[in-house]
């Protein structure tokens, strides 16, 4: 996946220099985003779409559950090697990547309500680019005493590549799309810093590590092209 541009190079407003540094889910609450698509979607696609910022992957999970694991017939070659894949279908790894995601977007909001206090609650929740990014970003949003307002909401995701055996860096990417309509960002006068017409819908292409049997988001960037939000 190649490296998400810089923030300030994505900012295109007033001429401000405040969004030099922001944590990567943020620069989609203050900047206005490209406008959004996808490069060619990935044929029959993975799709799960919540009304909601509580994840409704319960009934994903059950459907991926109920299905045979595969097996391999052959004998491994390796006493440590398994057989079994980490994930028994697309469906299960994109409900857990969805999981996952929504682990780390939650915390990140708390983090931004916060005034971007205690940034070390982002541990176990992401890694990589993406953490060590949010982690220099929510220093600078403390330093210029920002603080959001409301909730990020995760509206729909669609699986573009998961290796269900290998597992380990960038097992699963996903796409999702997420509404910052209820999001605001101001300044420690109460005045908001958001940008004038930012699309209320933003997408992103997402990968995800995996780390023994558990699923990490490690980096993000803006996905182009047909409509993920649609």
């Amino acid at each position: 996946m190649r490296r998400k541009p810089s923030w300030v190079s994505r900012y295109r407003g007033s001429g401000w220099s405040l969004l030099r540094v922001l944590p990567t889910w943020l620069a989609a609450v203050v900047i206005p985003a490209v406008d959004c698509g996808c490069r060619g979607s990935p044929s029959c696609p993975t799709v799960v779409d919540m009304r909601t910022g509580s994840l409704v992957v319960a009934a994903t999970l059950l459907l991926a559950l109920a299905g045979c694991v595969p097996v391999d017939s052959k004998p491994s070659t390796s006493p440590s090697a398994s057989a079994t894949p980490v994930f028994a279908s697309d469906a299960e790894a994109l409900a857990a990547a969805e999981k996952a995601y929504a682990a780390y977007l939650k915390v990140s909001d708390q983090i931004a309500n916060d005034g971007g206090k205690d940034p070390k609650r982002l541990d176990g929740l992401a890694t990589g680019s993406l953490l060590s990014d949010d982690l220099e970003g929510f220093k600078s949003f403390a330093g210029k005493q920002w603080h959001s307002i409301g909730e990020t909401r995760l509206t729909r995701t669609v699986l573009q590549s998961a290796d269900l055996k290998r597992g380990g860096q960038g097992a699963v990417v996903v796409y999702l799309c997420e509404d910052v309509s209820g999001v605001d960002v101001v300044d420690r006068n109460g005045t908001s810093v958001v940008t004038a017409g930012r699309p209320e819908l933003q997408q992103f292409q997402v990968e995800l590590d995996l780390v023994g049997s558990k699923l990490i988001p490690s980096d993000r960037e803006p996905w182009t092209g047909s409509s993920i939000c649609s």
